[in-house]
C-alpha cells in the first residue's frame, strides 16, 4: 500500500525544496520516507537519522558524519555542512525532527538558502514553520468496512499489513468468513495505526482476532512487545504516545484530556463551550487546538466549507488517563451533557422549517459524543432527568436519522433509571414507544403508551397525551385496526395544532393519511396529503413532506395511476438525496417496484426489492413492522431476492435512493413528451380533473402560470383540451 502518498510525495518534491511529512506517532512516516528515499533518482541522496541525538547542540556533528566530511577544519561541524553541501546537488533526508524542531528548523533553513541544488524531505509530529514548506499530512492505512465483502476487506492497506505482519509469525493466519467481523472491527479501532496494526499482530501468535478485540479497552498494556530491532518508543503503544506529551505545554496537555470525551469528530464551536473553563480559558482553546494540530495530536478533517476536529482512539485512550488524573472528568463531562441538551433543544425548536438537513446532520456527526454524554449521565444521579430529556429530544435523530437500535437501547435504559420526574418520565415512554413501533414491537409499545397515559391523565398534560393518542393511532396502524387509528389521529392533531406543535401534526397527518389510503379511502387521503404538502412547502419543511408524497404514490398506486405514482415516488426520493431516512426510501423503493412489477419489467423490479432490502437491513427493521396491509402487498408482489449473491446490490442508503431515481428518471419508449418538470407536476392533476386555481393552489404558483403551462402540455401531447388529458392518459397507462 501507499503508492499513492509515496507518488503524491515525489510530486512535492519536484515542486518545492522542503517538504514535511507529518502525521501521530506510529502512523509510518519514517517508512514512507524510506520508500520516497529509495526511489529518488535526481543527486545524491542521505539519509540522517535524527533519534540518535537528544540535543540540538548534536545536530551538526550528526550531519557531518551522515554525509562523511572530514574534520579537518576549524570551522564548526554546520559550517562544514554548509561548504560541502554548496556545491552538492542532492536531497537530505531528515527522519524523526520533532524532538529537535527549533535547532532543525534553524539548520534547514540557513542549508536551503546557500545550498541552491540541495532538497529536504522531514518527517517530523509539526511542521518546521519554513517559508516555503509543502507539507504533506499522512492519513492512516485505508480501513476496511464492515458492509465489504470478504474480498474487499482484504484488499483494504491495514488488513494487508495485518496478514503480512502475523504471517511472519503464524504462517497459516488468514481473513475468512468466520473472522472477518472481528478483523474490521480490530483494523477500525486501531485506526489504521501501522505501528498499533504491528504491536497487534505480534499478540495473535497466542491470541485470536476476537479475543485480542475484546482486550482493546487496555490497549497500552497489550500492544507491547514490538520487534526489538526498533527505537525504544516503538516496542510499546505506551512509550510512543508519553513521547508526545513530553513535548505539550501545560495548556495542551489540558485540552488533550478534556478532548477525550469526544469519541469521534467535534467542531471548534462545541470544544471551546465544553472545554474552555478553569485553567483554560475559551478564547485560548483555539491557539491550544492549532498546537494539538501542529502536533499531530488532532486530525482535521475538512468537508467543503465545514471543519470538524477529532483524535485517534490511542491518543484519545491516553487523553482520558490524562483527564481522569486532573480530576476535571465530571466537570467536562457534565459540560458536554448540557452543550447537547443546549444544542438539541434548539434544533426541535426549529424541526418544522427549512433546517431540517443541518439537525440530522448535526445528530448524526456528533452521534457518539451524544450517546457518551448519556452514558455518563445515567451514572449520575442528579442528571437523570437531563439524560431523560435528552433522548426524548433526540427522537427525530432515532426515527427520520435512522438510528433505532441506539434510540430503543438508550431509551430503555433511561426508563430503568430511579427519580424520574413524571414529566420526562411520561415522554420518554411515548419516545420509545415510537421507536418500538417502526421496529415492529407492537406489544412493547402498547405498554410503554399504557404507562404513558397514564402519566398524561395524572398530570392534566393534553400534550403528553396527544402523543400518547398520535402513537396508539400508529399501533392501530400497523395492526391493520384503520378506524380506531383514523379517530386517534384526528383528536391528536387538533391538539398538536392547538399547541403550534406543526411538525409532530403533519407526522400525525401523513400517517393519517395512510390509514385512510389502506381503508380505500383514496380520496380523503389524496386531500390529507394535500393539506401536509402543502403546509410542508409554506415552511420549508421537507421531511413530513416526503411521507407525504410516499403516501400519495401508495394512493396514486392502489388506484392503478402508475404515472402519477411514480411521480409523486420520484420526488420523495429526490428529498432523500438530502435527508437519507432509510424509512421513507425503503417505503418509496418498494412502491417503485410494484410499479415496475405491474408493467412487466422484471429485471427492475428485482433491482428495487433488492435496494429495498438493504436499507432495510441497515436500519434494522422491515416492511411487516407497517402492519398486514403492506405486508400483503409486499409478500404478493415483490419478488425474492438474494442480498449475499447479489454483486449489484447497493451498498449504502444513498446509493439505494440513487437506483429508485434511475429508474423513476428513465425515459420508456412513448412516453417522452418532452415535458418540463414543472409540467410533470401538472399534468397528473390535470389527469385528476383539477381546474387551473385548485392546481395553483397545490403547487403555491399563480393561476397566470398554470394557464400557460397547461397550454404547453396540451400542445406537446397532440391534444386539443384539457377535457382530453384523462383518456389520453388511459391510453398510454395501459400494460
Amino acid at each position: 500500500g501507499r503508492e499513492d502518498d509515496i507518488d503524491a510525495v515525489l510530486r512535492r518534491l519536484d515542486d518545492g525544496r522542503l517538504v514535511t511529512l507529518t502525521g501521530c506517532g506510529g502512523i509510518g512516516k519514517t517508512t514512507l520516507a524510506g520508500e520516497v528515499f529509495r526511489r529518488i533518482d535526481e543527486g545524491p541522496t542521505a539519509w540522517v537519522d535524527l533519534s540518535l541525538v537528544s540535543d540540538g547542540a548534536e545536530l551538526g556533528p550528526l550531519l557531518a558524519r551522515t554525509l562523511n566530511i572530514a574534520e579537518q577544519s576549524t570551522r564548526s561541524p554546520a559550517e562544514q555542512v554548509e561548504r560541502y553541501l554548496r556545491t552538492r546537488p542532492g536531497t537530505l533526508v531528515m527522519d524523526n525532527c520533532e524532538h529537535l524542531i527549533e535547532a532543525v528548523t534553524d539548520l534547514t533553513g540557513r542549508l536551503l538558502d546557500v545550498c541552491p541544488g540541495l532538497r529536504v524531505l522531514a518527517t517530523s509530529t509539526q511542521p518546521l514553520g519554513l517559508p516555503d514548506e509543502l507539507i504533506y499530512d499522512l492519513p492512516p492505512l485505508d480501513l476496511p468496512r464492515s458492509t465489504q465483502r470478504l474480498d474487499e476487506v482484504r484488499q483494504s492497506e491495514c488488513v494487508r499489513l495485518l496478514i503480512q505482519r502475523v504471517r511472519q509469525i503464524v504462517p497459516e493466519f488468514d481473513v475468512t468468513e468466520a473472522n472477518r467481523a472481528d478483523v474490521v472491527e480490530l483494523c477500525q479501532r486501531l485506526d489504521g495505526l501501522p505501528l498499533a496494526i504491528e504491536l497487534a499482530a505480534t499478540r495473535l501468535r497466542v491470541l485470536s482476532v476476537a479475543q485480542l478485540v475484546d482486550r482493546l479497552d487496555q490497549r497500552f498494556g497489550v500492544l507491547t512487545g514490538g520487534s526489538r530491532r526498533a527505537p525504544k518508543r516503538h516496542q510499546t503503544l505506551r512509550a510512543l504516545v508519553e513521547g508526545s506529551l513530553e513535548r505539550c505545554s501545560p495548556e495542551e496537555r489540558l485540552l488533550w484530556g478534556r478532548l477525550s470525551v469526544f469519541p469521534g469528530s467535534f467542531r471548534l464551536e462545541t470544544a471551546e463551550q465544553v472545554c474552555g473553563f478553569g485553567g483554560l480559558a475559551r478564547d485560548r482553546v483555539l491557539d491550544v487546538l492549532t498546537g494539538l494540530v501542529a502536533r499531530s495530536l488532532v486530525v482535521v478533517d475538512r468537508a467543503g466549507d465545514h471543519t470538524r476536529y477529532r483524535q485517534l482512539a490511542t491518543i484519545r485512550d491516553y487523553g482520558a488517563e490524562l483527564l481522569t488524573a486532573s480530576g476535571e472528568g465530571a466537570e467536562t463531562r457534565s459540560r458536554l451533557l448540557r452543550h447537547y441538551l443546549t444544542v438539541t433543544r434548539q434544533l426541535v425548536r426549529g424541526w418544522c422549517g427549512p433546517d431540517q438537513g443541518l439537525a440530522l446532520a448535526t445528530w448524526r456527526h456528533d452521534h457518539a459524543a451524544m450517546l457518551g454524554a448519556v452514558a455518563w449521565a445515567v451514572g449520575q444521579p442528579q442528571h437523570h432527568d437531563e439524560a431523560a430529556e435528552l433522548v426524548t429530544l433526540l427522537r427525530y435523530h432515532w426515527i427520520a436519522g435512522g438510528q433505532l437500535s441506539d434510540g430503543r437501547r438508550w431509551l430503555d435504559r433511561v426508563l430503568e433509571l430511579t427519580g424520574l420526574s413524571p414529566v420526562r418520565h411520561g415522554n420518554t415512554l411515548a419516545a420509545v414507544a415510537w421507536v418500538a413501533l417502526i421496529q415492529g414491537d407492537r406489544t412493547a409499545a402498547r405498554e410503554y403508551l399504557r404507562q404513558a397515559e397514564t402519566i398524561a391523565v395524572q398530570l392534566e398534560d393534553s400534550l403528553l397525551k396527544a402523543y400518547v393518542d398520535a402513537w396508539m393511532g400508529l399501533g392501530h396502524l400497523f395492526a391493520g385496526e384503520l378506524p380506531a387509528a383514523i379517530a386517534r389521529y384526528a383528536r391528536a392533531i387538533a391538539v398538536f395544532e392547538q399547541n403550534a406543535e406543526l411538525g409532530t401534526a403533519l407526522t400525525a397527518r401523513f400517517q393519517l393519511a395512510m390509514a385512510q389510503t389502506l381503508a380505500g379511502d383514496h380520496a380523503v387521503a389524496l386531500e390529507s396529503c394535500a393539506t401536509g404538502i402543502e403546509i410542508s412547502r409554506r415552511h420549508g419543511e421537507l421531511w413530513n413532506r416526503a411521507y407525504s408524497l410516499w403516501v400519495r404514490s401508495l394512493c396514486h398506486w392502489q388506484e392503478n395511476r402508475v404515472e402519477e405514482a411514480e411521480l409523486a415516488a420520484r420526488e420523495a426520493l429526490e428529498i432523500q438525496t438530502t435527508f437519507e431516512d432509510g424509512i421513507c426510501v425503503a417505503l418509496e423503493l418498494l412502491v417503485l417496484c410494484w410499479i415496475a412489477v405491474r408493467r412487466g419489467e422484471d429485471d427492475w423490479s428485482r433491482r428495487l426489492a433488492l435496494a429495498s432490502d438493504v436499507v432495510w437491513g441497515l436500519i434494522g427493521t422491515d416492511v411487516h413492522a407497517f402492519g398486514p396491509n403492506l405486508t400483503s402487498s409486499h409478500e404478493r408482489l415483490t419478488p425474492p431476492t438474494d442480498m449475499e449473491s447479489a454483486s449489484d446490490r447497493p451498498r449504502t442508503k444513498a446509493e439505494a435512493v440513487a437506483e429508485g431515481l434511475a429508474y423513476a428518471s428513465q425515459k420508456r419508449p412513448g412516453t417522452d413528451w418532452g415535458l418540463t418538470k414543472r409540467e410533470e407536476e401538472i399534468l397528473p392533476l390535470l389527469v385528476l380533473g383539477r381546474s387551473n386555481k385548485a392546481i395553483a393552489d397545490e403547487l403555491v404558483i399563480s393561476i397566470r402560470t398554470v394557464e400557460g403551462h397547461v397550454r404547453n402540455i396540451l400542445a406537446k401531447l397532440g391534444l386539443a383540451t384539457r377535457a382530453e388529458v384523462p383518456a389520453w392518459h388511459a391510453r398510454t397507462t395501459r400494460h
